[in-house]
């Protein structure tokens, strides 16, 4: 209990200094893409907390993108936001669009993406061939291995499905 509040305490001090520097970031520039982006990228780590947090979030994304932004971040933000908001195919438009532009600035988390978003638009096949992708890159990627048994957990769950289902459909002699 003592450490979960530690941690509550450690969060909240986490974002108080985080609005502190992008108000100063602000008072610097308040038509700064790049200080769009931060505030975009700030309000994604809070649409747990916040149900504005993701029209917050596409509001600096989308003035950063416009104002020609166009970086492997800005398109990670806007993938990610879209993403969340269950817009798979365009998600993964940006994330592909972010690898394109740097693929070493982009590197796992845009792949991490467009597996995912690949997997919610039920093709599991190329969502599995994009984690191996990374896995056979960097073995110990955390993000592809979790991805790979979520993938893995998910066709086993559907196999025992269909199963269970053809059993219930075939008729008992």
């Amino acid at each position: 209990m003592i450490f979960i509040l530690y941690s509550v305490g450690c969060i909240k001090a986490w974002r108080h200094k985080a609005l502190e520097y992008i108000g100063r970031a602000d008072k610097i520039s308040a038509n700064c893409p790049q200080t769009w982006l931060v505030k975009a990228l700030f309000w994604i780590g809070e649409h747990h907390r916040d149900e504005h947090a993701l029209r917050n979030a596409a509001y600096y994304a989308d003035s950063s993108l416009r104002a020609g932004d166009e970086s492997c971040v800005a398109n990670l933000a806007k993938a990610a936001i879209l993403f969340h908001e269950k817009k798979y195919a365009n998600a993964m438009q940006l994330y592909v669009n972010a690898l394109r532009l740097d693929p070493k600035a982009a590197g796992a988390s845009a792949r991490v993406g467009i597996g995912f978003c690949a997997f919610y638009l039920g093709d599991s096949d190329k969502a599995r061939t994009l984690f191996e992708r990374v896995l056979s890159l960097d073995p110990t990627n955390v993000e592809e291995l979790v991805a790979l048994a979520i993938l893995r957990l998910s066709a086993t769950s559907d196999v025992g499905t269909t199963e269970q289902q053809k059993a219930a459909d075939t008729p008992e002699s």
